[in-house]
């Protein structure tokens, strides 16, 4: 089972498998807690088919909505660093050539969808908005988040950070 399918099945049974936690905040430690965030897996998480997603993106929205996500991991004690993905490696190149062709169709079934019934597309038509990833590395800095770019593949840089600053944990 792959990390989609893993992802799936967790969707499917979360009543089941999850649980939902509270962080309280740290007693005595001094020592920084810090939780690494995989960014680009999170994007759909920030930017949600609630905020406007056709017309060019929500910005101003998506940065209160990250402003608001990282707060309270600060409340509860915790500091956040964000990794992202860099270039795509050569091994995954043809994998990621397919889906930005798939995102095409799927963005073009978005406009064949309005030019034909003159109606704003359904949920289930939703499409990040272009750029997605550069914006919320911006707007994670701009509130004073640690962001980190990895020269490739995130995963290896998720993991080299957590042994070398002793991390909490990651979320994805």
């Amino acid at each position: 089972m792959g990390v989609k399918g893993l992802k799936q099945y967790v969707e499917d049974n979360k009543g089941v498998l999850t649980r939902k936690m509270t962080f309280r905040s740290p007693h005595s430690s001094a020592k920084r807690k810090v939780l690494v965030v995989d960014g680009l897996s999170c994007l759909r998480v920030f930017y949600n088919p609630c905020l406007d997603w056709l017309c060019g993106g929500q910005w101003t929205e998506l940065r209160n909505e990250l402003l608001g996500f990282v707060r309270r991991f600060q409340q509860a004690g915790f500091d956040l660093v964000f990794i992202f993905d860099g270039v795509v490696e050569q091994a995954k190149r043809k994998l990621w050539v397919q889906r930005r062709k798939q995102d095409m169709r799927k963005i073009r079934h978005v406009f064949d969808h309005m030019e034909r019934t003159g109606c704003y597309p359904a949920r289930s038509m939703f499409c990040l908005p272009a750029a997605l990833s550069t914006y919320v590395r911006m707007a994670l800095k701009s509130v004073g988040v640690e962001v980190i770019n990895s020269m490739g593949e995130a995963d290896r840089e998720i993991a080299r950070y957590c042994l070398s600053n002793g991390c909490y944990g990651v979320l994805g």
